[in-house]
């Protein structure tokens, strides 16, 4: 016996066939990521209770974003998070960027066979800088970088190193792009820190009720 899969996803997190009411958020977005002029959608927040849809969304773009060539990555505000970022840019990218290793010698030995000692080197520069390569070389390939963060919390040092740094890219004209999602009071408290003021700027979506005539289309077009 055949079984037919069930279309609908009510699941967490999974991005279903049709996001009921937010196909005007898709557009901007896809026209952002298309444009050859940087677009304020780039920057973007979404805010909204639990179940609202903000990771399936932003998930939904990363996945756009990856089909008009952009290099996405996705994170949540954790600790770590800014080193997850910098690997999860080298291994999507790896077919674009050099991330060779670099040894140095450090000894040579005289032995019937010979023998050399190699250190790696490590590289000193700071998490800035080492993303601003990372997307120097996106940019020279004719590509950007997107960054998505779910779950906001402006408690965590590296939510502020990373929104900090990223207007820095910003300034210096890369080709790069941030999408964050989180409670409206985690949001509103980020939004209110100092040192991330200009985040005030983003363009800012609040996720509530989508209308039943938007329900009822994603219901006929997923059947």
């Amino acid at each position: 016996m055949k079984y037919l899969e069930n279309p609908f996803t009510p699941s967490f997190g999974e991005v279903p066939a049709h996001l009921a009411g937010r196909q005007q958020i898709i557009r901007d977005l896809d026209r952002a990521f298309l444009s050859q002029r940087r677009r304020p959608e780039l920057t973007s927040i979404f805010s909204g209770a639990r179940g609202t849809g903000k990771t399936a969304l932003m998930s939904s773009l990363a996945t756009r974003a990856e089909s008009h060539g952009w290099i996405a990555v996705k994170t949540t505000a954790l600790p770590g998070m800014l080193e997850e970022i910098e690997f999860g840019a080298k291994r999507a990218a790896a077919h674009l960027i050099d991330s060779s290793n670099h040894f140095e010698v450090t000894g040579l030995g005289i032995a019937p066979l010979g023998s050399i000692e190699v250190n790696r080197v490590h590289d000193a520069s700071t998490w800035r800088y080492r993303m601003s390569d990372i997307i120097d070389q996106l940019n020279e390939a004719g590509t950007g970088l997107l960054v998505t963060v779910d779950e906001v919390d402006p408690t965590l040092d590296e939510m502020i190193q990373l929104a900090a740094t990223y207007q820095h890219f910003v300034t210096d004209g890369k080709r790069v792009a941030l999408l964050m999602a989180g409670l409206p009071n985690n949001v509103s408290t980020l939004l209110n820190h100092k040192t991330v003021s200009f985040l005030r700027r983003a363009q800012q979506y609040h996720l509530g009720r989508i209308a039943d005539y938007d329900v009822r289309e994603a219901l006929i077009r997923t059947i």
